[in-house]
């Protein structure tokens, strides 16, 4: 009677089975650890962007209701921190022009390599090489 095993021969992978599963679980590693820290960036970045969003939604909202601009920062003019949750590790401050007409939002983070902005008067929010609010806007 034959069966469907080996017989008489020791069980077990060998060594070289065994290099070749080691391998192939680095090979996959190498690809899957750079996409997920890629993943994780986006997600920080989309983090600063809703809250930019969020933030700019809350200056025209005031604006409606004030006629003018609120400048703040985290820990200053509790009105629009209370009504907008920013993200545990994103600092935003809000710049407001002289003639209170237009603003700017600074967002950055810890975990993003440069900060995120918004000018209303440049039509939201800017390009990625734009670093910080500009001087006149």
């Amino acid at each position: 009677m034959t069966g469907w095993g080996r017989r008489g021969e020791d069980e077990g992978f060998t060594l070289i089975e065994l290099l070749v599963v080691v391998i192939v679980i680095g090979i996959l590693a190498a690809i899957a650890v750079p996409v997920m820290l890629a993943q994780r960036q986006k997600a920080a970045d989309a983090s600063l962007k809703t809250d930019l969003r969020a933030l700019a939604e809350a200056e025209e909202t005031y604006y409606t209701d004030h006629e003018g601009y609120l400048p703040l920062a985290l820990t200053a003019q509790p009105v629009i921190i209370d009504a907008v949750p920013i993200s545990p590790a994103n600092s935003v401050a809000v710049t407001v022009n002289p003639a209170g007409t237009a603003f700017c939002v600074l967002a950055s983070s810890p975990k993003t390599p440069r900060p995120w902005v918004f000018v209303s008067s440049r039509g939201g929010q800017q390009p990625a090489s734009v670093t910080s609010c500009p001087a006149s806007f």
